[in-house]
């Protein structure tokens, strides 16, 4: 797998990972409000010309712009300063903007020096419209502490100047994906449900997936014996997907390891009551061009268990 595919995977596995973390702020009552493809523009030109993939808002009205990436590049960040910076004048709500980058970039020394260097610049001399770089775990740190001190400072609310065009990422539903795939046999099945994680193959192999929204927004398991596939069980998954290599699969001990081997691992949540669905009929209707036996599929999905049985 070349390095832009591996930062499209890094990339989508950190936006879905935020997402759910400022979703449970917001049930906790830390933020008033979160939402993802935030957008707005100047009433006389395009009202939605400019954008930020999260926003969030505190209970005294205060907004904050988050860009998540895995990388930062010039190109990349000349554009979020663009945005940011045209979107603070448009919503004078919006105090701060802030870079976030996944915690494991601290583990890749060539990311985070580019990283740190990036940090230097906009917080030294140059004119800059976002405030910090700052990994994931720093973010949800600085939203809570500032949540605090709103609270105690009972700060009043400012009102939006301009609406902006955005749709809540916790009030809304999301668009999560049922994710179809099979175990090999009982030693895999056991593996599986002593892990809690399920493997799908990465790279240039039979079977791999390609990387589509789908496949970070898996929030379902439909999993299936590869002998018998009326034999299946249903799962809830949490979120969590790592992106693993050989080594890491050798320490968590897989049956079918091998050397050079790389996989996305999806962490399960719990065992649910199974639907009532043909997995064959949702094989074959949902299947991706060029798909092999046995390879993941992966349907657009709500969430709920009795959809399952109308995705037929």
């Amino acid at each position: 797998m070349n390095d832009n595919k591996l930062k499209s995977i890094n990339g989508l596995i950190s936006k879905n990972s935020l997402s759910m973390q400022l979703q449970t702020l917001q049930a906790n009552g830390v933020i008033a409000f979160c939402s993802m493809e935030y957008r707005n523009g100047y009433a006389e030109y395009d009202t939605k010309q400019f954008y930020a993939p999260f926003y969030i808002e505190f209970q005294n009205g205060e907004g904050w712009l988050l860009f998540s990436s895995s990388s930062i590049r010039n190109d990349r960040m000349n554009n979020q300063q663009w945005n940011s910076l045209h979107l603070k004048k448009i919503a004078q709500n919006i105090s701060r903007a802030y870079l976030v980058i996944p915690d494991d970039i601290s583990q890749n020394l060539k990311e985070k020096t580019i990283a740190e260097n990036y940090q230097k610049k906009i917080t030294g001399n140059m004119y800059s419209a976002i405030e910090d770089v700052c990994y994931q775990s720093e973010l949800i740190s600085l939203i809570e502490e500032h949540a605090i001190n709103l609270d105690a400072g009972k700060t009043r609310k400012v009102v939006r100047m301009e609406q902006p065009v955005y749709h809540d990422i916790a009030a809304e539903a999301t668009f999560d994906s049922l994710l179809i795939g099979c175990y090999r046999n009982e030693e895999h099945l056991h593996w599986i449900l002593s892990t809690m994680r399920y493997n799908i193959r990465l790279n240039k192999r039979k079977g791999a997936v390609e990387m589509t929204y789908l496949v970070g927004q898996a929030s379902k398991l439909l999993l299936y014996n590869q002998a018998n596939h009326q034999i299946y069980k249903y799962f809830n998954l949490s979120g969590r997907i790592e992106r693993a290599r050989s080594e890491r699969m050798k320490e968590l001990h897989y049956p079918g390891y091998q050397e050079g081997r790389e996989y996305l691992l999806y962490q399960l949540a719990e065992e649910l009551s199974s639907p009532m669905v043909n997995v064959d009929k949702l094989i074959e209707r949902y299947k991706p061009a060029k798909w092999v036996n046995y390879a993941p599929v992966f349907v657009s999905f709500n969430g709920n268990v009795e959809d399952l049985e109308n995705l037929i």
